[in-house]
């Protein structure tokens, strides 16, 4: 969008939704959608012990005061949800062609969407890589076997991730129901298990429950040296947050991996401007 677009974007739609009237949320998202209002950033994943790039997790972004949580919240009130999620699931699979060949690439999805899925197994096709559905939050399950045939269906180069663990007794649910093969564990954990002895506890609980259920564990919201190097002796295998990379399109990301000081330096830098 140039500039003036987007400076008039911000004039007609650009303050928060807050409980007005459906149809001006419906105005907004219509918006949205018909002007591609809306762009993917990717995130690295890093595999600890190497602090190697695995893969990248696709985020979409819109332009302020617009939050992707709340806006998602209100495109499924004003039953525009399935809409939206598809039309950010495609720019990010577009978007993702322009990363390096190496990583695999997570791309989150509700539970809904993955179970059509002939409508989500047409857009994945068009990414000749390896791809992580991750689960989202947004809603609540209570039958996990079409999540499962939906697997089925998909075929290979095509796995799943549990968001959130250990945020509550739902997200353990999920991973004794659907036995991903990854699991993101829950921010609120990482941060802060260096000096936490009872959050030490826990991720070293899911590190085995994760050696016996034979997923991979992935922590999210690592911020810290010494919460990096506290999750790396507790035996987590994967990790990402600001200090190991920060959410970029995919034509500003590096294509040989940096080392957790130089992405810290980096994120530095950023706040300091």
């Amino acid at each position: 969008m140039n500039p003036f677009s987007r400076a008039r974007w911000r004039r007609s739609v650009g303050r928060p939704i807050q409980g007005g009237p459906t149809t001006d949320t419906q105005r907004v998202i219509d918006e949205i959608l018909s002007q591609h209002l809306y762009w993917p950033v990717f995130q690295p994943i890093r595999d600890l012990a190497s602090n190697r790039i695995v893969g990248y997790e696709a985020l979409s972004r819109f332009d302020p005061p617009h939050t992707p949580q709340r806006l998602f919240d209100h495109a499924r009130l004003v039953g525009r949800g399935k809409d939206l999620e598809i039309a950010t699931m495609q720019a990010a699979v577009k978007a993702a062609a322009e990363l390096p060949a190496y990583a695999w690439v997570s791309i989150n999805s509700s539970a809904a969407l993955l179970s059509e899925t002939d409508t989500i197994g047409t857009i994945l096709d068009a990414l000749d890589r390896p791809i992580v559905i991750e689960l989202s939050e947004h809603e609540m399950i209570t039958d996990y076997g079409p999540i499962a045939i939906a697997m089925q269906r998909l075929g290979p180069n095509r796995t799943l991730a549990v968001d959130d663990a250990g945020s509550g007794l739902a997200s353990l649910r999920r991973i004794l129901e659907v036995r991903p093969a990854y699991v993101k564990m829950d921010l609120g954990l990482a941060q802060g298990v260096a000096i936490d002895p009872s959050r030490r506890a826990l991720v070293a609980g899911f590190v085995h429950m994760a050696r016996e259920a034979k997923f991979t564990l992935i922590a999210e919201g690592i911020q810290s040296e010494d919460d990096l190097e506290a999750l790396k002796g507790l035996g987590v295998g994967l990790g990402q947050g600001y200090l190991l990379g920060r959410p970029e399109r995919a034509a500003f990301l590096e294509d040989q991996p940096a080392t957790a000081t130089g992405a810290r330096r980096r994120v530095q830098r950023v706040r300091s401007t």
